[in-house]
This record gives structure tokens, C-alpha cells and sequence, in this order.
């Protein structure tokens, strides 16, 4: 008899710290949102990289999902220079959704 086995996301299925699948899962979605815009835009990767602040390598890493070569920060600070800036707040009184994340923009930011 074969063990079925269930995972809340596949970060889960490669390792057993939660910490560390949270934090893939993290990184995956914010590779995910930069990839979406940049091709929103139709950037080259020379224009991503000006926009990004970064090199050409570096975003064809990015469009590439080449997850292992970016930290949380570095991924937060490509939004940034994009001109999202982000809230945290913590409610206690909502058990659900304690921790919420506003996302803004800020002025100069790409639209669109």
C-alpha cells in the first residue's frame, strides 16, 4: 500500500523546517510578481536591470526562477526600486489573519 502524502505548499515537500518552506514560498511569489512585471512592461533585460537597479545576469536569474541566488531582501529592495513600499501590522483580535501586509506605491513607480 502506498503512504499518500499532503503538503500545504510543495516548499513543504523539500524540507522539513516550516521556517525555511515559508521562506521559499516567500521568495517564489515575489520572483513570480517581479517576472510579471517586467513582462507587463516589456522590458528588455537591459531596461529591468536599469529599472531594478541591478545587471543584466542578475535579471536573466530572475526570469529564470533561479530561486537559490536571491535573499528576501534582495527581492523586497527590486520592489522597491519599482516603488512599492510595504506596511506590516500585526491585530491580535483577528486569529485568522493577524499579520497583514499593505503594499503602496510610492511616487515615480512604473504604472500600469
Amino acid at each position: 500500500m502506498t503512504e499518500e502524502l499532503s503538503f500545504t505548499n510543495g516548499f513543504d515537500a523539500i524540507t522539513t523546517d516550516p521556517q525555511e518552506a515559508a521562506e521559499l514560498a516567500t521568495r517564489s511569489d515575489l520572483i513570480l510578481i517581479l517576472y510579471k512585471i517586467i513582462k507587463h512592461h516589456r522590458w528588455t533585460p537591459q531596461e529591468a536591470a536599469n529599472q531594478l537597479n541591478t545587471t543584466e545576469a542578475v535579471v536573466g536569474d530572475l526570469l529564470k526562477g533561479q530561486i537559490q541566488k536571491f535573499s528576501l531582501s534582495q527581492l523586497l529592495g527590486f520592489l522597491g526600486h519599482l516603488g512599492f513600499t510595504f506596511k506590516y501590522t500585526y491585530e491580535a483580535n483577528d486569529p485568522q489573519m493577524p499579520l497583514k501586509v499593505a503594499v503602496m506605491r510610492t511616487a515615480g513607480a512604473p504604472h500600469n
